[in-house]
């Protein structure tokens, strides 16, 4: 199926990571996710021999996405106090035929994860999870 006119048809290869922090260190409580298409360049030759991505479709570049979480502590004594500590690192562009007012929805919303991740854990923690 195609995509509509002044779009191009674009595929995202990527790999992902997922690392907790280790018990009785400074990252204890910590959660790391990492996904980059570093790596992923042998993959998208594969996908593309065998069908699953078109051989015309753009490959859209995602060089890294990065979320850290962790419990908040205090800059001084490095005790834990209430809170959480979100930081994020997003380096990634769609590539190919696109109008600029899309690109502005898509970086518009990449932006917002950080704050959708925040609302999501204040919900699960006062038990307000939707399902």
């Amino acid at each position: 199926m195609g995509t509509p006119w002044g779009f191009s048809n674009r595929s995202l290869v990527v790999c992902q990571y997922h690392k907790e922090g280790e018990k009785d260190t400074d990252d204890e409580g910590s959660y790391w996710f990492v996904s980059s298409e570093r790596g992923c360049e042998h993959y998208v030759k594969k996908l593309q021999k065998n069908g699953t991505i078109d051989s015309d479709d753009v490959i859209a570049l995602n060089l890294i996405n990065m979320q850290y979480i962790s419990p908040a502590k205090d800059p001084k004594t490095g005790e834990k106090i209430k809170g959480t500590w979100l930081k994020e690192v997003s380096m990634w562009s769609p590539v190919g035929s696109i109008p600029s007012f899309a690109i502005s929805i898509l970086a518009s919303r990449s932006a917002a994860s950080c704050e959708k991740m925040i609302v999501h854990l204040r919900e699960e923690r006062d038990g307000k999870l939707k399902n």
